[in-house]
């Protein structure tokens, strides 16, 4: 059976990592969980987590290296750490409200049960922070999926016009997607011609 993949930020600010919560309409309402989403069709991880920091909380991050794996029925959860950058501000734009917490008071909030692991990783210290992954670390090269991409993209647009600060959202996802469109251009003329890679750039689990 192949699994559902949702990818989600650990994002993390003088000791303390950036949680929301969830909505009343959402599975397991009220819980707290680390930003993200489902993986859309034509997506890498790095794309998709991209997308939904812009449309969760008004933000674009470099997403950094994945540093937790867990499982829960047909999903397959990637957790990447995301590099903070200063002066950013964000909204709860699709969720009730966010918080910095302490990593020693993560296990204090409720969080769906696949989280439980990575919480208590984040709270003993277990994992240790990257410093100064390279900005763009995130590039994939992979097949053309432009059909159902741009579907998406257009129902992501119409969805994100209707949210409270939608448009200030829909000008940093524009400038991701502009970004994107840019780099696997580069990428593409830089393969060989035999070359068909796709999926994610992320190490191998080691969990």
């Amino acid at each position: 059976m192949q699994r559902l993949v949702v990818v989600a930020a650990v994002i993390e600010r003088g000791g303390r990592v950036l949680v929301s919560q969830r909505g009343p309409s959402s599975g397991q309402p009220g819980r707290w969980e680390f930003p993200g989403g489902k993986r859309e069709q034509g997506e890498s991880d790095r794309t998709a987590l991209r997308r939904e920091l812009v449309e969760e909380l008004g933000i674009d991050l470099d997403v950094g290296p994945r540093i937790w794996t867990a499982r829960a029925g047909p999903l397959e959860l990637r957790f990447y750490r995301c590099h903070w950058v200063a002066g950013l501000r964000p909204r709860p734009l699709s969720s009730v409200q966010f918080r910095w917490v302490l990593t020693t008071d993560l296990p204090n909030y409720e969080f769906p049960p696949a989280d439980a692991g990575l919480v208590a990783a984040l709270a003993a210290g277990r994992l240790t922070r990257h410093r100064g992954h390279p900005r763009g670390a995130g590039t994939i090269q992979g097949r053309s999926t432009e059909v159902p991409m741009a579907k998406a993209k257009r129902e992501r647009r119409a969805s994100i016009r209707n949210m409270q600060g939608g448009d200030d959202a829909l000008r940093a996802l524009e400038q991701i997607e502009r970004q994107e469109t840019a780099e696997r251009e580069t990428s593409q003329e830089s393969l060989p011609r035999a070359s068909d890679s796709n999926g994610d750039a992320s190490p191998p689990d080691k969990d």
